[in-house]
């Protein structure tokens, strides 16, 4: 068999998921020609999508890649997203930083920067959801969040595009946008440039909270379906107490969002609780559970809202399946 032939095989096996396999076949076309670029993307990103991912196998397959075509937006779009998920943050910023500068319009890529400039922020990243997780619980919506959609990037080369240095804006009045500020300031307010890669908020010194929302609004002005992006972007206004703005941002995620999906109503729930709206509040709460009855914060943050009720009997319900289900209240937030 030719490399190509082998190449093919493997993204027979990477589509269905078999990884395996996937790396198996790809592995055998790099043996057959050492600078088969694609191959090294493939099996790095199936590196990245086995049960136990290997990031830093991923890494070295992507490096050879950036090497081999070192304007191919796909790469640092895949690095980045590697390092993100090894808490590498800066150099996943780095990477998302290279390859928005080759294709800006890469929604999935902003909230990847935006993750990764709240995480290196924290001193504990335990706040801050994760994107792995998020694949999971938004299982439904993987076409748009995931980075490795193999018919939608991997085929396809982004345009050519030298990685130089940072490149300044250009205002096309069209793509300037405007976003709520995270605390009631006009000053506060920030312009941003939905044709330029670069985050303003960042580079005028405004912290990793500001530049986050300014990538999350992006990536949903390019992506108006993302309910991912939406998600985390509500999260961001509640930790910051803006409890109206992250109902908006929740309820648009619920109706985007595949129904069988809890987090966005409980952290609605969470927002209602906020306001001091305990009706609404245990109403998104048992959608929640409606939705998933495994996960113990669910109960036991009901059980709460419950005793603030003065509703001690099903308070101590909701608290012993909590327990039950092996959760504890010193984890919450």
């Amino acid at each position: 068999m030719t490399p190509g032939d082998l190449y093919k095989r493997g993204s027979h096996y990477f589509k269905e998921k078999s990884w395996k396999n996937a790396i198996r076949f790809f592995s055998r076309a790099i043996k057959l020609d050492a600078e088969f670029s694609d191959a090294y993307i493939k099996r790095g990103k199936a590196y990245c999508e086995q049960d136990a991912p290997m990031y830093n196998l991923a890494i070295l397959d992507f490096n050879k890649a950036v090497r081999l075509r070192p304007d191919d937006s796909r790469v640092y779009r895949a690095r980045g997203y590697a390092y993100y998920m090894l808490s590498k943050y800066g150099k996943a910023i780095g990477d998302c930083n290279r390859s928005l500068r080759i294709d800006s319009k890469q929604s999935f890529l902003y909230v990847v920067r935006a993750m990764s400039y709240l995480c290196q922020d924290r001193e504990s990243t335990a706040g801050v959801e994760d994107l792995d997780q998020l694949g999971e619980s938004f299982e439904n919506e993987i076409e748009a969040l995931g980075p490795f959609d193999a018919e939608a990037s991997d085929e396809k080369p982004a345009d050519s595009g030298q990685p130089g240095e940072e490149e300044s804006a250009e205002g096309n009045s069209s793509a300037v946008q405007t976003f709520r500020p995270l605390q009631p300031s006009p000053a506060a307010r920030v312009v941003f440039d939905l044709d330029s890669h670069e985050n303003q908020a960042w580079k005028d010194g405004q912290g990793a909270d500001y530049a986050a929302l300014e990538d999350l609004s992006k990536a949903v002005l390019i992506e108006p379906d993302y309910s991912y992006a939406f998600w985390c972007r509500g999260n961001l206004f509640i930790e910051n107490e803006l409890f109206d703005t992250a109902i908006v941002d929740y309820t648009e995620a619920i109706r985007l969002a595949s129904d069988e999906i809890p987090d966005p109503y409980f952290k609605r729930g969470q927002a209602y609780n906020g306001k001091g709206w305990i009706g609404h509040a245990l109403r998104d709460y048992n959608q929640a559970i409606a939705r998933d009855g495994s996960r113990g914060e669910f109960f036991w943050l009901r059980g709460e809202l419950w005793e603030s009720k003065r509703e001690y009997a099903k308070a101590r319900d909701d608290f012993e399946t909590a327990q039950r289900l092996g959760y504890r209240a010193d984890e919450e937030g």
